[in-house]
């Protein structure tokens, strides 16, 4: 399961931009750990994605959102979206 993170940047009460951090839900089985608990603890907790994978949670996100006419800009494993303020 994939999840973003959204980090707001705001100035004079407008938001100016919005950082996407992309997220994967940890769905290992029990025996890829090496006991039950270190399974208990780390099972279905959120992790930030990285490489092929947030690359491509990016793209997805860029994709769908492009419908709806966002534009967005990836940066090193973050998507990046900037908002005009309207006068």
């Amino acid at each position: 399961m994939k999840w973003l993170l959204g980090m707001l940047t705001i100035s004079d009460g407008y938001i100016c931009s919005i950082e996407i951090t992309p997220l994967a839900l940890n769905e290992s089985k029990e025996k890829e750990y090496g006991d039950a608990i270190e399974f208990r603890e780390k099972c279905g907790f959120p992790e930030v994605a990285s490489g092929a994978q947030a690359e491509n949670i990016l793209m997805r996100f860029k994709a769908l959102s492009a419908k709806y006419g966002t534009i967005i800009k990836i940066e090193r494993e973050n998507a990046i979206i900037n908002i005009r303020r309207m006068k």
